[in-house]
């Protein structure tokens, strides 16, 4: 008898550590569905040595009710982008918050669009207040920044240029106005060619800014776009060129026609009234974001958190450096 009553015990024990060992297995499962379901949280163990007086700022992608943007982490921990406390879109700013640090998910195709954010990794923000408005299969781009670039930095309205039928390339048109006219004598007797297409496409009118794209004609099978910004001092370009090719010259499918740079942000500094324009690009595979600024007669890139010039420093750091503060981003978005 108490041999059975033994033997019943072992196989109770058993029973119940094999019902304990199953209903764990249902519970791991469990938590690991949920965890996937709502992003699993990317753990970094790196130190945090940005000061918070230098300017930060990145590019994000938004989600389609305009409440969240996904930043590239580019190696960077939750330690980094706690700092950014602004989203910057169409010339207003809309408070945000660090969310977390979110994993990529299975289904994720590689595009860095609005409509693929949901599978997307990256840097989590969410806005605390006023949420941006997305139309249907629009793409959101907005640049997210902390206190100290808030605090030194003002937006300044930028106007695009609509005429009927019209679009923001340097096209072929019989009716240019007086300024673009008076405008493209200027740059033909500069360059000694003749130019293609003309476009004023954006404005600060109350600044006296005013933005040209022009196309010349190809000569010998090179082609040549310029984006000259207007001031009150002058002229400022930027030149682009290309070997001529009839499907595909500056962007993808463009046909051959000069599509510019155009300003997305523009921003006053404070400190000594320099203007600095976000510029937005279409890529070979996607769409490229960079600041530039003026300076003498060019247009040049923007170099955040200039260091002072060191004699005891060689000039390729000082050039690795300035590229590493160099405001630029890309994101992918080829069609499927």
């Amino acid at each position: 008898m108490l041999k059975r009553y033994i033997g019943l015990a072992i196989v109770f024990l058993l029973i119940a550590s094999c019902g304990k060992t199953n209903k764990s297995h249902e519970s791991e499962q469990t938590t690991q569905e949920e965890v996937v379901k709502e992003d699993s949280i990317q753990v970094y163990t790196e130190e945090d040595h940005t000061p918070t007086n230098e300017y930060m700022v990145t590019m994000a992608v938004g989600s389609d009710d305009g409440k969240q943007f996904i930043a590239q982490n580019n190696g960077k921990g939750s330690s980094f982008f706690k700092h950014f406390t602004h989203s910057i879109y169409e010339g207003k700013t809309y408070p945000i918050r660090f969310v977390k640090m979110k994993r990529q998910h299975p289904g994720d195709n590689g595009r860095e669009t609005t409509q693929n954010f949901y599978y997307m990794s990256g840097a989590l923000f969410e806005t605390t207040k006023n949420f941006i408005k997305v139309d249907e299969y629009e793409w959101v781009y907005a640049l997210l920044c902390n206190d100290a670039f808030m605090r030194d930095f003002e937006l300044v309205n930028v106007k695009t240029e609509e005429r009927e039928g019209s679009s923001s390339l340097a096209e072929v048109r019989e009716d240019l106005t007086s300024a673009e006219r008076k405008v493209k004598n200027v740059f033909e007797e500069e360059y000694e060619r003749r130019i293609k297409g003309i476009s004023c496409y954006q404005s600060i009118r109350e600044k006296g800014i005013y933005f040209y794209a022009m196309q010349f004609e190809v000569e010998m099978g090179q082609a040549l776009g310029v984006i000259a910004i207007e001031t009150p001092d002058g002229f400022a370009v930027l030149e682009e060129h290309r070997s001529y090719d009839e499907v595909s010259t500056w962007r993808v499918d463009d046909e051959g026609c000069y599509y510019p740079k155009y300003v997305v942000e523009c921003f006053l500094k404070k400190s000594d009234n320099t203007l600095v324009f976000l510029l937005k690009d279409g890529g070979a595979e996607g769409i490229n974001f960079d600041m530039w600024t003026i300076e003498g007669d060019e247009i040049v890139p923007y170099v955040l958190n200039k260091k002072a010039v060191d004699p005891n420093r060689s000039k390729a750091n000082e050039d690795e450096e300035e590229q590493e503060n160099r405001a630029s981003w890309s994101f992918y978005t080829a069609p499927l």
